[in-house]
């Protein structure tokens, strides 16, 4: 019974980094996009 809660709780750990990685890709991707579009598009001066 022990064991089997190790294995479910290393998986479920397994899952959550991976999530979390995930997350952290979207929010560089994200940030570097925002960071770099400004300086591509170029600017409408009136």
């Amino acid at each position: 019974m022990n064991a089997a809660n190790l294995q479910l709780d290393d998986k479920q750990r397994t899952i959550i980094m991976q999530w979390f990685m995930y997350g952290g890709g979207v929010l560089g991707v994200g940030l570097l996009l925002g960071l770099v579009l400004p300086h591509l598009v170029p600017s409408r001066k009136t």
